[in-house]
């Protein structure tokens, strides 16, 4: 029983690092292109929801049109839907962590960054995005949506 257990610890200690050598080796070189196409947008945190879609043109230009629904700060027993449009820029670095700036419009917000991490891909192109609004939202809540990609554009001019 012992000799087998130590003949696994061996196989393991030297079958690892040939195993995890390849991808270490394997560069990581994403590029605006890699976030191209238009992409589903879902944040729910605090009590607050927002949906909507968010576009990225493969060259570093962004539109989003979401809704948020949540507790109205002024009457804290209702709640309201508010509708943010906005446009930007964004920028998608080799290891696939990016930032978008956002100029909103229909909100008290009026400049937003999001943070963002590629998840996912198919073919080139991000299927799953997750980002973080570096600021808080609407009511001062987390802002973490998860980006669905929904409709990918041609890539031949990426």
């Amino acid at each position: 029983m012992k000799a087998t257990i130590f003949s696994l610890l061996i196989s393991y200690l030297f079958l690892m690092p040939i195993a995890s050598s390849g991808a270490d080796s394997v560069p990581l070189d994403f590029n605006n292109c890699a976030l191209h196409g238009t992409y589903a947008y879902k944040n729910v945190a605090q009590d607050v929801a927002s949906f909507g879609v968010i576009r990225f043109d493969g060259k570093g230009n962004a539109s989003l049109d979401i809704r948020i629904n949540g507790r109205d700060p002024e009457q804290k027993t209702t709640r309201r839907t508010l509708t943010a449009t906005g446009k930007g820029t964004y920028e998608v670095g080799p290891s696939g962590i990016g930032h978008v700036n956002i100029s909103f419009s229909g909100i008290a917000i009026k400049q937003g960054t999001y943070d963002f991490v590629l998840i996912d891909q198919s073919e080139g192109v991000a299927s799953t995005v997750f980002a973080v609004l570096r600021d808080g939202g609407v009511n001062g809540q987390l802002v973490d949506p998860t980006w669905t990609l929904l409709q990918s554009p041609d890539h031949s001019d990426c």
